[in-house]
């Protein structure tokens, strides 16, 4: 087994662990009301960084003025 194959499995095998722990601990974990809503907020950011970083940006400079505008219509 080369590294490469295993580096795969390993992270196949962290990516089913993680989505199983939603279900498993989905009764046993209590977040506190603060905590539900800085998520919902950190989510909301992330999700308006992405937008501003496709709509604004190409390559590794500002994209002109054109697209924001195209994105506002």
């Amino acid at each position: 087994m080369n590294a490469t194959l295993a580096c795969v499995l390993a992270l196949a095998a962290g990516t089913y662990v993680f989505r199983l722990a939603g279900p498993v601990l989905h009764g046993r974990v209590e977040l506190p009301a603060r905590v539900q809503e800085l998520l919902t907020v950190g989510a909301t950011v992330l999700l308006v960084a992405l937008l501003a970083t496709g709509a604004l940006t190409e390559g590794q400079g500002f994209a002109g003025w054109a697209r924001p505008a195209g994105v506002l219509a």
